[in-house]
């Protein structure tokens, strides 16, 4: 099979990179191919070339005689979302709301168990440690279908649960678990592990994928900054990466 010209692999790119951003919002139209070849000054060929590869990553469909739309909108996730309010919302929500899209968080898992050698490892208490464990999956909801972004499961220690039982509740408030540790003196400071593998046949069924889709792989620890620096709470998220950037930026 050949391969696509340089070009159109540069034009896919600053596409998805637009469309991430929410510049054509969720469904939204591209603008006609014509106007897309003299922005990106190239000839229409290369550009059908481009959105054809969009289209097999998912991103937009193309319909004869009408045009290019967008699909389920990509969610481009600033990892510094988790620290900015904006409304009631912070981390999933406020980035899904910049690019124009409706989220949604289904809590099906709040419960007390004992911390795994994983969780505790992360967390730096012993292996049966009683923590809170909160599990939801979070997407998109997309002419009035969810579609399922990420999984999402946080271990809280049981100091801070006794200190906030608010987040023993679905509802924990504007802002969530950060907030309302935050209201009560906590200073959070985070820390990210990012890797990616295969997903699970669980996570295939939750996330709606197939088996040979790789998914993100992230462990966030949130830990306190006055003090010993100890850590607070641990969420292991699992990724569908054609839904979801991670965004880092430093200075």
């Amino acid at each position: 099979m050949p391969r696509r010209p340089v070009k159109a692999e540069q034009i896919a790119a600053a596409l998805a990179e637009r469309i991430a951003q929410g510049e054509f919002g969720a469904r939204g139209w591209l603008p006609p191919l014509r106007d897309l070849a003299k922005t990106y000054d190239a000839v229409e060929r290369t550009v059908t070339s481009g959105l054809s590869l969009l289209a097999e990553q998912g991103l937009i469909e193309i319909i004869p005689s009408r045009g290019t739309r967008v699909l389920t909108p990509m969610v481009q996730r600033e990892v510094s979302d988790i620290t900015r309010q904006v409304g009631t919302w912070r981390g999933f929500h406020s980035a899904a709301t910049r690019v124009g899209a409706q989220a949604y968080t289904d809590t099906n898992r709040i419960l007390d168990v004992e911390a795994t050698p994983d969780v505790a490892g992360r967390l730096g208490i012993p292996v049966g440690s009683t923590v809170l464990e909160r599990a939801r999956i979070q997407g998109l909801v997309v002419d009035g279908t969810r579609q399922p972004v990420q999984i999402s499961t946080s271990w809280i220690t049981s100091d801070v649960v006794n200190r906030l039982p608010i987040l023993r509740e679905h509802n924990t408030g504007p802002g969530g678990m950060a907030s309302r540790m935050e209201e009560v003196g906590y200073r959070l400071g985070y820390e990210d592990v990012v890797t990616a593998r295969l997903p699970s046949p669980r996570e295939q069924e939750q996330l709606t994928i197939p088996a040979d889709h790789p998914v993100i792989v992230t462990w966030r620890r949130a830990f306190d900054q006055h003090g010993s620096g100890r850590a607070l709470e641990v969420t292991l998220r699992i990724i569908n990466p054609h839904l979801h950037e991670l965004v880092y930026r430093y200075t």
